[in-house]
């Protein structure tokens, strides 16, 4: 259970002042559901920083969108809980994110997914589902690495 982004959920406000309650309350769950199931040093990666473009530093960094960005990017009906930057001689580049996905209302059905974007095609993987009551997962390894140990597992 990680309680960083426990905390960050229940304690600061979005940078996003404009997101309807709905969508709101969809980007807090998800991100409460995500720490439930990773291990409290999963992000292990510094927060990037805010003046990254006017200041680039190489390395990875992270950031949960909904709380540090000032634009939020949506694919279908499913919301960017996590996004992972890697910095290298001023480029930026996105090897991996995770999103959310609300299926159902009720019964309560979701998925939470892991992209790797770091080759020439990106690759999904379901890190946790819930279908019927129950909680699936076919990569139980993720859930026990921390963030730099998966940007490294699919590098």
């Amino acid at each position: 259970m990680n309680t960083v982004i426990q905390q960050i959920t229940e304690n600061q406000e979005p940078k996003i002042k404009h997101v309807d309650a709905e969508e709101q309350n969809l980007y807090k769950s998800g991100l409460l559901l995500l720490s439930t199931f990773i291990k409290e040093d999963f992000l292990d990666l510094p927060l990037l920083p805010e003046n990254i473009r006017t200041n680039p530093t190489d390395g990875l960094f992270y950031n949960l969108p909904f709380y540090h960005d000032e634009s939020l990017y949506q694919n279908g009906r499913s919301q960017d809980l996590l996004v992972v930057y890697q910095i290298q001689e001023g480029v930026l580049e996105c090897p991996l994110r995770i999103e959310f996905e609300l299926l159902n209302k009720s019964p309560v059905n979701y998925v939470i997914r892991i992209f790797d974007q770091s080759g020439e095609r990106t690759a999904k993987y379901n890190l946790v589902e819930r279908r019927n009551g129950t909680n699936y997962s076919n990569y139980k390894e993720l859930l026990d690495m921390t963030l730099s140990e998966i940007v490294a597992h699919f590098a």
